[in-house]
């Protein structure tokens, strides 16, 4: 489960630092055009619901049924047995 959770996160991060705008805070916001504004506001919404989805993803348990389950002999379980 750490490791579900690790990976969940590092998706999270990549997500918001590959998509949100960080070059478009350099410039001052009256030197913005409309484009460039709502480029910003698009592009920010977008990487911070990217990243509150795989955080909420990470951490939200899978149904018991659809977890992997291994048996005695390290082949899975039927669901006969």
């Amino acid at each position: 489960m750490v490791l579900r959770y690790f990976l969940f996160l590092l998706a999270a991060y990549i997500v918001f630092h590959k998509i949100f705008p960080f070059g478009l805070f350099r410039t001052r916001l009256a030197d913005m055009t409309g484009a460039d504004l709502l480029l910003l506001i698009f592009r920010s919404l977008v990487a911070t619901i990217g990243a509150a989805y795989f955080v909420v993803r990470g951490f939200i348990q899978p149904a018991l049924h659809d977890r992997d389950r291994l048996g005695a002999s390290g082949g899975p379980v039927s669901p006969l047995a």
